[in-house]
């Protein structure tokens, strides 16, 4: 049998097993956009489990094929990934534009806003 073909097969069963829940960032702790994606969900308010893929190898193999079910067999995968109340949103640019989206992202608290005059 292929490879490919076999690879392929399996990460289509196994993301048929159970969805991943909740909201969840794969990163690792050298990874600076990592640190930006949970800086973002921490601003927001959003709470989070995180899973570093370099010290904890059952998340590696639990974010690879999930990750290739959406970005395909042949996209390299990279850290960030991420899913909010279970729906895959990708990196940290990603999680940027869904948390704009979605009217999330919070005036740092150093920022006065002025009126006019």
């Amino acid at each position: 049998m292929n490879r490919g073909v076999l690879v392929q097969s399996i990460i289509g069963e196994w993301t048929k097993q159970d969805d991943l829940k909740g909201n969840i960032v794969f990163g690792k702790e050298t990874c600076p956009f990592c640190v930006k994606a949970k800086a973002m969900l921490d601003k927001a308010g959003v709470e989070y489990q995180y899973h570093d893929v370099v010290k904890d190898g059952a998340a590696l193999y639990r974010m690879i094929p999930e990750v290739k079910a959406h970005i395909g067999l042949k996209t390299p995968v990279t850290v960030p990934q991420i899913w909010i109340d279970g729906h895959y949103i990708g990196g940290a640019d990603n999680l940027e534009a869904w948390l704009e989206q979605k009217g999330l992202t919070v005036v740092p608290d150093n920022v006065v806003e002025m009126g006019n005059g």
